[in-house]
Parts: structure tokens; sequence; C-alpha cells
């Protein structure tokens, strides 16, 4: 196991999005749906408000 310093791991946890993890020449499969700056989400005034964070 590798020693780390007092409150290392927190740094990793603030790392959400790690880069170069996306493949952007891959297609999507015929039963995924790919999302990108072409596509918009609508969602209704009077969603939920989980649904409108």
């Amino acid at each position: 196991m590798k020693a780390e310093k007092n409150y290392e791991f927190r740094q990793r946890l603030l790392t959400v999005h790690q880069a170069g993890r996306r493949d952007k020449d891959l297609l999507p499969l015929p039963d995924e749906l790919s999302l990108d700056d072409s596509r918009e989400i609508l969602i209704p005034l009077d969603a939920d408000r989980v649904l409108r964070r």
C-alpha cells in the first residue's frame, strides 16, 4: 500500500472528471445515445427541483 500524507486522499476526491478518459472517435452503439453540442435537454418549468438543479 502506498503511504500518503494526512488528508492527501481529499485531492483525489476533488477530481470529479479525469482528463483523457473520452475517446471522441468512438460512435454510439445502436442502443446508446450520444449527447453532443447539437443536442438540447429541455426541462419543463414545473419540473421538480431535483431535476432543475
